[in-house]
């Protein structure tokens, strides 16, 4: 049994962080008053059970050593321009490496893997090529085929979410809330 709890990445001014401390309750304020023109307002919603997307970005960036993505691992921040530039490049450099299989390390036994390890080549490719970035990603199915089809779009949304920032000239909060 796991956690299915939605995380969030949407950019924000500045002038709407007016200087708070940056608390889960400032957060959920905030996504609440922009949550019904969320499309515009470029609010996405990633749900994987037990964080497992993130944990898997988490853990192939160490193993390939890829750093500008630890931020994964916390809770509430706020990315500024210089970090979301970073992360940019270094999203880029992970679907670079992955985006033709992802690797199921002998130590990951959590049940998401459940299926990703038998997957081929061919099938990896397809599901990167499925893959789109999207506001809501909440796959039915969290293992094999549509895990990778899923795990592919949270990178890819990801990117575009960063890249809506910056174009924007906004800042990106990223919201990992806890069961």
């Amino acid at each position: 049994m796991g956690h299915n709890i939605p995380t969030f990445f949407f950019p924000v001014n500045e002038k709407d962080l007016n200087g708070s401390d940056l608390t889960e309750d400032f957060v959920q304020n905030l996504l609440g008053v922009k949550f019904e023109s969320r499309h515009d307002e470029g609010i996405r919603e990633v749900t994987s059970r037990n964080w497992w997307y993130q944990e898997t970005v988490l853990e192939l960036a160490k193993r390939l050593n890829i750093s500008g993505l630890e931020f994964l691992s916390q809770e509430l921040i706020v990315l500024e321009k210089p970090k979301l530039s970073h992360t940019i490049v270094s999203l880029n450099q992970l679907l670079s490496k992955i985006s033709g299989s992802i690797p199921v390390f002998s130590d990951q036994q959590n049940e998401e893997y459940a299926g990703i390890a038998e997957l081929r080549s061919v099938d990896y490719s397809l599901a990167f090529q499925r893959s789109t970035p999207d506001i809501v990603i909440n796959p039915s199915v969290d293992s094999g085929f549509e895990a990778v089809v899923g795990f592919y779009s949270f990178l890819k949304s990801i990117i575009a979410a960063i890249n809506n920032a910056l174009e924007r000239d906004l800042l990106l909060i990223y919201y990992r809330p806890q069961p």
